[in-house]
């Protein structure tokens, strides 16, 4: 795999501009416009490739051998593109883009709920000073760690460590 086609599959992307370890919503509304915007170009990828008849649309059987092509590989379509090509055309319309955005929003959303969750330990809703040092720390970690080695050589993602009690997560 091309290091750009890598690239382009690293999704989403970590729009934390500002260091502060929650996303606010301009950080928000501009990463996911970047992740859109690299599906896209991702799905552009992949149909160029396998576009043999060269009509810019998939077929059917161009689809096929491309989902083939990639299990084939130990590899499958990402999980956020089977949720946002509604129409699995392996292309993403204005709609599916929208969708697409709205999507990852939310995605942030949550993840500022699970920092705060976890790291905002007097309650005021915001990340003070140690509590974005450990924050970051995490985050940090989970970077470094979020591929480890799985079975056979492969590569499999982690999971967010479960905190120990706090509201069941």
């Amino acid at each position: 795999m091309s290091p750009r086609l890598r690239q382009l599959m690293a999704l989403p992307v970590n729009p934390d501009t500002n260091g502060d370890c929650l996303i606010d919503d301009d950080e928000a509304r501009i990463g996911a416009e970047e992740d859109v915007k690299r599906l896209a170009e991702l799905l552009e990828r992949f149909s160029r490739d396998f576009d043999t008849d060269g009509d810019g649309v998939l077929s059917p059987e161009e689809r096929k051998r491309l989902e083939n092509n990639l299990y084939d590989r130990g590899r499958k379509p990402p999980r956020l593109l089977e949720k946002l090509d509604t129409n699995h055309d392996w292309r993403l319309s204005d709609e599916e883009k929208e969708l697409a955005r709205k999507h990852l929003t939310a995605i942030f959303k949550r993840r500022n709920q699970q920092i705060l969750e976890r790291f905002d330990a007097n309650g005021n809703g915001k990340l003070d000073e140690p509590e974005k040092d450990k924050a970051r720390a995490f985050l940090e970690s989970l970077s470094t760690s979020m591929m480890a080695p799985g079975k056979a050589g492969k590569r499999r993602i982690q999971r967010w460590p479960r905190p120990a009690g706090r509201n069941g997560w």
